[in-house]
């Protein structure tokens, strides 16, 4: 150790400094450096400095700090209490705390005590747990949520299952389970008697109709019911012989298809209790009706248009409203129209507030206020009103006698436009001129009474009865107004002892001096302060947890001393480029560190440390403050000290590591009931712990069918049906069910004798296990046979394989009634006999019977006359048979080779039409030898045209084919002009020759030699050669242009613009450029391309020349 020469007190010290001490465990006088002590004086409590307050000096920020007490203080002794410190990792023999103890992250392990305790965010591993209090948040309990159980087929473990395999479980018999849902099972099968019902009602044998039965009783096999009109019902015998009866004329409309005439539809419901479709339409007719076709609406249509919609969001659609009686709107009102009128004596705004000109909110262009209408003389409606106008700066204006009414502005220039009187108390300021006032205004009118007073003087009322104000100035520094007997007047302070007044302008200082100083208040950053009650009050140092404190009456210091090291304290300051720092001893783990970086605490996610290196994940901050606490010595071997398990608790391991679990096995059994509460899991298998009352459960189990009360799940009981305790019984007399529907629906005795209507659109009878009777949507009625006792009336076809009457089939009974009819004519001339062995009737008429008023014309034919039966006689005189009375085929054979010895029979005119027959010779010579002219007809029938004589008019369109031509026939002067078509020309026949010079024009070439095109503005453009000669585009971005379909010898323009990089671009072509010209993106450019080559490899030269505006070239 240096010798020390000289002492003398040296402000500087620093952390690398050393002080002499005393070694308490060896006694030996030993260097301490200024880190080590601050270190010592850190761990020990978390006093980073000790300053002088009331009554004391000295102190000190790092080392053994003094203090003097002033000879005012009397020396305190008794407990110091340390509040709001943390103490890291110490080594505690005993805890006495009533408030929270926080452990640090890394070891959360707690030793037990007699008290009780809440426990935050800890996971207990198998803890001791005596008779536990179970509590949960209470949670509606849902589909998809998890129970606690014990599983009696797994040594009663406890587990979980879905509420919806719960339900699925309770399900029994008639019962069905879907989502958690219990309901009634709607397609039963197992209900085997429902007890004796009236007749009207539910009863055995006596259905009623208007309850799905048929009112009757004595059914027998092979017999159905069918209602006769008139809301009763009726047997069919099926298999009787005596037929079907029918029960009455079906009319139109009633059986047609699926539709229910209006008449048999019971028009006064008084049970439906609901009527669902989502195609339902209630009304009058088609024009007058409530429709619910549309999702969430109702629309009421009147006189064909939907006038009201009621929507879901509680709006009301309706072109207009006509309310006769009162309106009360509990949300907002809104009117879009342009005008609300208000016809009411009295209008009355809850609103205390009233606001005009709400949409007046882009322009200051219309006027806000309100004003009403007068008549004075009774001809001439008048106007006033307050108004703010618009156009003279936004003032206030009060007006009267308008004669025209206002529209968005009051017109201050309209006929009878005067200003309005206003007549009120004014408060505040009023600025502008005040024309009629006294110069002299009252104090009773809120005047001063005065013309004028000194400047900066404070204005006081005088006696009572003057009615008049005086100033008093205050234009003295210091100057107070101080009440007295005689009003207020101004008056100055005066020094006293001890007491210094200084006075400025505006301002009054006071010093106050006493007879020695003294601190009444000690102030701890972060604590209440101490302050002194009197000059007597005690301050009192009481010592913590390793701090030791002693005083020296005689040399009024007071000494605090750090107990055993079990905090290590670092401190750093960042430079904004390190990350690595060097504790002062190794440590373990992250977990054995505290740090915080300018006060802030870091999560130890954010470092790493290895040994004596502090490794941060970014760089500390420039002139960033880091304290690292080290927490170098901490016992935990008795945090834990056994764990022993408790009721419905199982334990694993007594110290360390513990693990407790649930074990309901352990649970008591008792009945559950109701207002009792399960536990569940919220959400599913990996949802939170909650309870739910039973109630609810049984609410939440309760479906279609079923009602949940005080935890009972029952059948629900409605009109008719009554939920006994063990069963439920169906009312005998039953009225208000008004309907049974169900695709699966079977009403019947049975299995062999029921009502099917299983299957779509038809209505089976079953009778002894056979579907007898089936009513089909046609309106047919299929059935193996029918045996009816009464009468059948058929208004449509009846069709059968046989029908027998009485026995007899009916053929037969036809026969013999006709046989019968036949039997007894009568008639002269004709006898009818019948022969029952065949069936058949034989008429014979007698000879000259039939005379020729019996005949219907053309009545007799050729089958009606007999070979050789037309003779002379037959003919009647003057009744000659024409050519329309023969056959052709009765003539024989037709004639081929025409002869001329052959005749032929005519009808002679000369002769009154008398049939002759004449020679084929002179039947030609009469024809022909009246033939003349360019024509004639030779004997034996040549026939010659002369010369010249075909003329054009003679030869029918289109007869002149090619063979009727001549060769070489055809010149120039034969074709009409524009006659050639297209069509008429073979393929490559134009050629060059046949083209006049200068005939080729524009308008013959196609696209490629003539179009202009204008391309998109896309990143992939076409250049169809074949569509454009010229082409136009202007770029957005970066373009390919792709070309197609060129042609060798073709030029095409493309006029680009953009400055963008244009590309031209074709499967394996090649591109020449000529010239040294690139595109130019700042102007428009023309880019010319010629196809070289058009081949399979094709070829193209192009150049680049930018485009400006000149007429010189």
């Amino acid at each position: 150790m240096a010798k020390i020469d000289s002492y003398s007190l040296d402000s500087s010290i620093t952390d690398n400094d050393s002080v002499l001490g005393i070694d308490s465990a060896s006694g030996s006088t030993k260097r301490f450096t200024m880190s080590s002590i601050k270190a010592a004086l850190l761990e020990g409590a978390d006093i980073t400095a000790v300053i002088a307050g009331t009554g004391l000096s000295g102190g000190a920020t790092s080392g053994d700090a003094t203090l003097n007490i002033d000879s005012s203080v009397v020396t305190l002794t008794g407990t110091q209490t340390l509040t709001n410190k943390t103490l890291t990792t110490p080594v505690i023999s005993s805890i006495s705390n009533t408030g929270t103890l926080t452990l640090p992250t890394s070891t959360d392990t707690l030793v037990g005590r007699a008290t009780t305790d809440t426990l935050t965010n800890k996971t207990l591993t198998s803890p001791s747990i005596v008779t536990p209090t179970w509590t949960a948040t209470e949670s509606a309990i849902a589909n998809g949520d998890y129970l606690l159980f014990l599983d009696a087929s797994a040594s009663s473990e406890t587990k979980k299952e879905g509420l919806d395999d719960i339900a699925s479980l309770f399900a029994g018999t008639g019962l069905t389970a879907s989502n958690s849902v219990i309901g009634v099972d709607a397609s039963q099968t197992q209900i085997t008697s429902v007890g004796t019902i009236t007749t009207g009602g539910w009863q055995a044998s006596l259905i009623g109709i208007d309850y799905g039965g048929t009112g009757l009783s004595g059914e027998t096999d092979g017999m159905i019911v069918i209602a006769d009109g008139s809301g009763s019902a009726t047997h069919l015998d099926v298999g009787s012989s005596t037929g079907i009866t029918i029960l009455g004329t079906i009319a139109t409309g009633v059986w047609q298809g699926t539709a229910i005439d209006t008449a048999y539809l019971d028009t006064t419901l008084t049970s439906q209790t609901s009527i669902l479709n989502s195609s339902l339409v209630i009304g009058r007719d088609a024009d007058n009706q409530i429709k619910f076709s549309t999702d969430d609406q109702i629309i009421f249509r009147v006189a064909g248009g939907d006038g009201v919609t009621l929507k879901a969001s509680g709006e009301i659609e309706a072109t207009s409203l006509d309310i006769s009686g009162n309106v009360e709107v509990a949300g907002n009102l809104t009117v879009s129209g342009s005008t609300t009128t208000v016809n009411t004596a009295t209008l009355t705004i809850e609103d205390p507030l009233v606001i005009v000109g709400s949409g007046n909110n882009s322009s200051d262009s219309v006027d806000l206020g309100l004003y009403g209408l007068y008549d004075t003389s009774g001809s001439q409606d008048l106007y006033s009103g307050l108004f703010r106008d618009a156009s003279d700066s936004g003032k206030w204006k009060l007006f009267k006698d308008l004669q025209t009414e206002p529209s968005t502005t009051v017109n201050t220039s309209g006929t009878g436009y005067a200003v309005g009187t206003l007549v009120a108390n004014l408060e505040g300021t009023v600025t502008g001129n005040a024309s009629g006032l006294s110069s002299t205004l009252a104090v009773s009118s809120g005047g001063t009474n005065a013309t004028s007073f000194a400047d900066k003087s404070v204005i006081i009322t005088q006696d009572s009865g003057t009615d008049t104000l005086a100033a008093a100035a205050m234009t003295t520094n210091g100057s107070l107004l101080i009440g007295g007997s005689s009003g207020p007047t101004v008056a100055t302070l005066t020094e006293g002892t001890n007491v210094t007044i200084t006075e400025g302008d505006g301002t009054i200082t006071l010093d106050v001096s006493a007879a020695g100083d003294a601190f009444k208040t000690i102030s701890v950053s972060g604590q209440s302060d101490v302050v002194a009650d009197g000059t007597a009050d005690t301050l009192t140092f009481a010592a913590g947890t390793g701090t030791t404190i002693t005083t020296n009456a005689g040399t009024d210091t007071i000494t605090i001393s750090a107990g055993t090291n079990t905090i290590e304290v670092d401190e750093f300051t960042g430079n904004g480029s390190t990350t690595a720092y060097t504790l002062s001893t190794a440590a373990v783990t992250e977990n054995n560190l505290l740090v915080y970086m300018d006060g802030v605490y870091q999560h130890h996610n954010t470092y790493a440390v290895s040994g004596t290196t502090l490794t941060f994940d970014t760089n500390v901050p420039n002139g960033s403050k880091v304290e690292a606490f080290h927490m170098r010595t901490i016992s935990n071997t008795s945090l834990v000290q056994t764990a022993v398990a408790g009721t419905l608790m199982d334990v694993s391991g007594a110290t360390g590591d513990v693990t407790f679990n649930v074990d309901l096995s352990e649970a008591a059994e008792a009945a559950i009931a109701d207002g009792d509460y399960m536990l569940f899991l919220d959400g599913g298998a990996t949802g939170t712990a909650k309870k739910e009352a039973l109630a609810d459960i049984a609410t939440l189990f309760a479906g279609a069918g079923l009602a949940a009360s005080s935890s009972v799940l029952g059948v629900g009981a409605g009109t008719g049906i009554t939920a006994n305790a063990n069963d439920v019984a169906i009312t005998a007399a039953q009225t208000g069910i008004t309907s049974v529907v169900n695709s699966s629906l079977e009403i019947g005795r049975d299995a062999d004798n029921r009502i099917k209507f299983g299957t779509d659109n038809q209505i089976i009878f079953e009778v002894s296990g056979g579907d007898n009777v089936i009513f089909k949507a046609s309106g047919e009625i299929e059935a193996t046979s029918l045996d009816i006792s009464g009468d059948v009336d058929i208004d449509g076809t009846l069709e059968a394989d046989a029908i027998t009457v009485n026995g007899t089939t009916l053929a037969e009974t036809i026969s013999d009634t006709v046989g019968a009819m036949v039997g007894s004519n009568t008639e002269t001339g004709i006898a009818v006999t019948y022969d029952d062995s065949d069936n058949t009737l034989d008429f014979v008429i007698g000879a000259g019977t039939i005379v020729n008023s019996m005949l219907a014309d053309d009545a007799v034919g050729a089958d009606e006359l007999a070979a050789n039966a037309v003779v002379n006689a037959s003919i009647a005189s003057g009744a000659a048979i024409d050519m329309d009375k023969l056959d052709g085929d009765s003539l024989g054979t037709a004639i081929t080779d025409f002869a001329q010895d052959d005749l032929v029979i005519l009808s002679d005119t000369s002769d009154s039409g008398n049939l002759v027959k004449m020679t084929t010779s002179n039947f030609e010579d009469a024809v022909f030898g009246n033939i003349s002219g360019d024509a004639t007809v030779a004997a034996g029938g040549a026939l010659t045209i002369a010369n010249n004589a075909v003329e054009t008019a003679m030869i029918n369109a289109d007869a002149v084919n090619g063979d009727k031509i001549a060769d070489d026939a055809i010149n120039s002067e034969h074709y009409t002009d524009g006659s050639i078509d297209t069509a008429h020309i073979a393929d490559s026949q134009v050629t060059t020759a046949k083209i006049a010079d200068n005939n080729i024009t524009h308008d013959k070439l196609e696209n490629r030699y003539t179009v202009l095109s204008a391309l998109g503005t896309g990143g992939s453009q076409t250049l169809d050669f074949s569509a454009a000669t010229t082409f136009t585009a202007t770029m957005n971005g970066n373009a390919t242009f792709t070309i197609t379909n060129p042609k060798q010898g073709q030029v095409v323009d493309l006029i680009l613009a953009g400055n963008h990089t244009p590309t031209l671009s074709m499967s394996g072509a090649t591109f020449n450029k000529t010239g040294s010209v690139d595109y130019d993106g700042s102007t428009t450019n023309l880019i010319q391309i010629l196809v070289a080559d058009d081949s399979a490899s094709e070829i193209f030269y192009y150049s680049v020349a930018p485009i400006t505006s000149d007429t010189t070239p």
